[in-house]
């Protein structure tokens, strides 16, 4: 398809910094697409080509463009900043002390690292007591502090003003020390020592001097992908790479920045567009012309993103004729009928209207969300997958809490019982389990009936007789008078497994966090079902659950996706459900309590890239009510549940139907 009037300047622009707002479904990738050709047509040789991009998978699908339309598109370079990052620092590291064999030590090898550090420095003094969440911290915070660009004094008045203790700051300087020391980095170093690289030849150091020459000469024409998600690192490394001719050609829209919370820096387009000034000027072009959607869902979407403030205005076009269906908003008493009234419309919408199932996606704040449409879809056996992350079943926690029921209602289920042995670590060990298997079957008793008989089997072994007599505790509880809900959540509470996961899960607290809630919506979701099934039993329940997996295994010819909005980036579909918009989930309450105002900006963002992945349909629904919690012998407790204030603004509610139905609950 030829380029449009917005698309086709981009496309020639030649020398000198320029940025590209490109809105939502605008065709930015085959503007910068032509815009590489257009170098090479003016004889720019390929090997001067550099084009750096936010993911690997952005990186390949702009290489696959580029390669597929100019043959020498194979010599361009093409990379991540990491990517980049890694091979400039094993080239030239030498300069600021590294070496070509230089390490990258990712997420696992750092807790390890700063872990080891805090037990050598610390091993005798009992009032420190670095545990794995504290370490998980203490690396976010010292992540932050280097893609930011921050110095150590930053750190330091930390210390001084007692919002950070010394020994954490110890630590921290440490583990900098001995990763350079080491001749190794992480991923935060690969751009905060990239930066300290290239702009070592401020002070006019001949070698590093060199370096950048260098640099400059390489790759005199840049451009950048999705310039709204880079950090402060990554803006500075464009800047120091642009040098004094400055030709870098940066594609961006502030109103898809979604990853602030992670390090991204929306204000850096307003800073690329300053920093240009102070050197030959910067040409800003606009792409508003939108080939995705609607009419009725642009103009949504445009009010919704009208009232972030500081935005630079873009006039949206639909290139799309209407066809007659604005965003539709439907209210719902609760996420179970939620999840079954966006089930039967999806089958509306594949035997109705003619949409393959892959054309559709129902989209959620929070992962654990899935767990509700997942249930409802494979009820009607409309094949589904989650994109981005686990099916709720699939996941390791979830699993878990299956197999603790299964052991309670067999205790001779020896898989299930290997499973959750050691969750949390006991010091069971094969032998132990063997042993325990053994007197098992030689007394033709069940293996939690085993573990009650440690004088006999573990007599010379204090420690692992009472981890053993644990899982009879745990295991073999009185289950008269309670249900299948009450019983799950007494062992999940025995077993201390949410402080298991804590100790145990070598990942970042919000995925720790994600982890716990998960466990808290299946105890949630096995109250309902006891609600529905008063007489039910585990067996019943078991089996109720092997239909639904079993079902997640079908795949006729596409399914339907399932996916967060943040996983929603990038992608679009014909039909999109967005379910749980709801202030406190969308916007999120712990993105607004912790950054009162970008955290509310940046949800607002976020809506706004889920409204703007539909083409022709867009189902927008909230609770009115949503479970708040389990209470053993009482059940699933419900807590009120307001419509998100995004739905005020973008139209989709009046206001007296929103101050009806939601007193007082705009965030200001």
């Amino acid at each position: 398809m030829p380029l449009n009037s917005q698309q086709q300047p981009v496309a020639e622009h030649f020398q000198h910094r320029a940025l590209v707002i490109a809105g939502p479904g605008s065709g930015k990738t085959s503007t910068i697409t032509a815009r590489v050709g257009q170098l090479l047509l003016r004889g720019v040789p390929a090997t001067q080509i550099l084009c750096l991009t936010f993911t690997n998978k952005a990186a390949q699908e702009m290489r696959e463009r580029i390669t597929q339309k100019y043959t020498v598109g194979k010599k361009i370079k093409i990379c991540t900043f990491h990517a980049l990052a890694g091979e400039l620092l094993r080239r030239y590291g030498g300069v600021i002390g590294y070496t070509p064999k230089m390490t990258i030590l990712d997420s696992e090898d750092q807790e390890d690292l700063m872990a080891q550090i805090a037990r050598q420095k610390y091993a005798d003094d009992h009032s420190v007591d670095f545990t794995k969440p504290k370490i998980r911290k203490l690396l976010l915070m010292i992540n932050n502090h280097r893609e930011n660009l921050e110095p150590m004094s930053v750190l330091q008045k930390m210390v001084y003003d007692e919002e950070l203790p010394e020994h954490d700051l110890a630590v921290m300087q440490e583990y900098l020390r001995r990763m350079h020391h080491h001749n190794s980095t992480d991923f935060s170093g690969l751009l905060s020592e990239t930066v300290r690289l290239l702009g070592t030849a401020q002070p006019k150091v001949a070698a590093a001097e060199r370096v950048i020459n260098q640099l400059h000469r390489q790759y005199r024409f840049i451009q950048v992908d999705e310039y709204q998600d880079t950090n402060v690192a990554q803006n500075e490394i464009v800047e120091l790479l642009a040098g004094d001719s400055d030709n870098v050609l940066a594609v961006g829209d502030q109103d898809q920045s979604i990853y602030e919370w992670r390090g991204a820096n929306p204000e850096g387009i307003g800073k690329f567009i300053n920093r240009g000034k102070g050197k030959k000027g910067c040409a800003v072009y606009h792409l508003s012309t939108n080939y995705r959607s609607t009419p009725e869902i642009i103009a949504t979407a445009d009010r919704l993103i009208k009232h972030s403030p500081n935005r630079m205005a873009i006039e949206f076009v639909a290139a799309r004729a209407s066809i007659g269906k604005p965003p539709r908003l439907d209210a719902f008493n609760n996420p179970e009928l939620e999840a079954s009234a966006v089930a039967e419309k999806v089958k509306a919408c594949i035997h109705l209207l003619g949409i393959r199932p892959e054309e559709i996606a129902v989209f959620y704040r929070l992962n654990d969300m899935s767990r509700a449409v997942e249930t409802a879809l494979a009820r009607r056996q409309i094949p589904y997958k989650v994109f981005g992350g686990q099916s709720f079943y699939d996941r390791a926690e979830i699993r878990d809490c299956i197999a603790m029921l299964r052991l309670l209602n067999n205790p001779k289920d020896a898989a299930a019982f290997t499973r959750v042995v050691n969750k949390p670590k006991r010091g069971i060990g094969e032998k132990t389990i063997g042993k325990i298997e053994n007197f098992a079957a030689m007394k033709s008793v069940d293996l939690i009936a085993a573990c009650a008989h440690v004088d006999e089997l573990f007599a010379d072994d204090e420690h692992v007789a009472d981890a053993v007599k644990q899982m009879h505790f745990i295991y073999g509880m009185d289950q008269k008078g309670k249900t299948v809900a009450d019983l799950l959540s007494e062992v999940v509470s025995r077993n201390n497994y949410k402080k298991y996961l804590e100790a145990n899960e070598k990942e970042e607290p919000g995925k720790i966090d994600e982890r716990k809630r998960c466990v808290d919506e299946m105890i949630n979701s096995l109250a309902l079902w006891c609600g529905d099934n008063p007489e039910g039993s585990i067996a019943d329940y078991l089996g109720y659950i092997v239909l639904l997996t079993s079902a997640d295994d079908k795949d006729d010819g596409g399914s339907v996706k399932l996916m967060s909005l943040h996983s929603s980036k990038g992608l679009e579909f014909d039909a999109v459900f967005m379910v749980g918009v709801e202030n406190n989930l969308l916007p999120h309450k712990k993105a607004v309590m912790e950054r009162p105002e970008a955290g509310l900006n940046e949800e607002r963002r976020l809506c706004y890239v889920g409204f703007t992945r539909a083409r022709k349909h867009l189902f927008v629904s909230y609770c009115q009510q949503r479970q708040g919690g389990f209470v053993r012998g009482k059940g699933v407790k419900f807590e009120l549940a307001r419509p998100s204030q995004f739905l005020l603004e973008a139209g989709l509610m009046n206001e007296m139907e929103y101050l009806r139905k939601a007193p007082a609950s705009i965030v200001s």
